[in-house]
């Protein structure tokens, strides 16, 4: 499967109310530097949006400000979803021949490993595994089901009891 990422050179947020105006769809999170220690290298970064997520239908686009100069047109990345840090690391070797690096496949704080390259083609490619989220069960999740847990771990104990109801 294959997703998009759109950059945006500082209307991120303001691109994303219109996408959810326009097509109903929910903002599911946003991310901005300023949230991030060390992420915003000027204080006009602080309210650019690192990561998002707009969800329409069961599918999603991730959005962000992108810290580089955009152009309208060259500002999308295809994400393909790999599982495997060996499948992402043989398609970045691959695909870095005669590439734009923007940032060098290595990990960070939201994902196993992350790089973006423009490849000889043209085409921008975002590669990354993330990281599993941690359970954010609370004491209310003790009985093994509570309706309003909003925990996103995907073996959380209240979402298998989420399962079988």
């Amino acid at each position: 499967m294959f997703q998009h990422y759109l950059m945006f050179g500082g209307d991120c947020e303001d691109a994303l109310k219109t996408y959810e105006k326009a097509f109903g769809g929910k903002i599911s999170e946003i991310c901005k530097y300023g949230d991030q220690e060390g992420f915003a290298e000027k204080e006009e970064q602080k309210n650019l949006v690192m990561h998002s997520t707009f969800v329409l239908d069961g599918g999603n686009i991730m959005c962000a400000d992108y810290p580089y100069k955009t152009t309208p047109g060259d500002n999308t990345f295809v994400m393909p979803s790999l599982k495997t840090v060996g499948r992402i690391k043989k398609a970045w070797d691959v695909l870095k021949e005669n590439a734009v690096i923007f940032e060098d496949l290595a990990p960070c704080f939201f994902a196993e490993i992350y790089g973006t390259l423009r490849d000889k083609h043209g085409i921008n490619w975002m590669l990354m595994i993330e990281k599993e989220p941690e359970c954010t069960c609370t004491d209310e999740c003790a009985s093994g089901y509570n309706p309003n847990c909003t925990c996103t771990h995907p073996d959380c104990h209240c979402r298998e009891a989420d399962r079988q109801v």
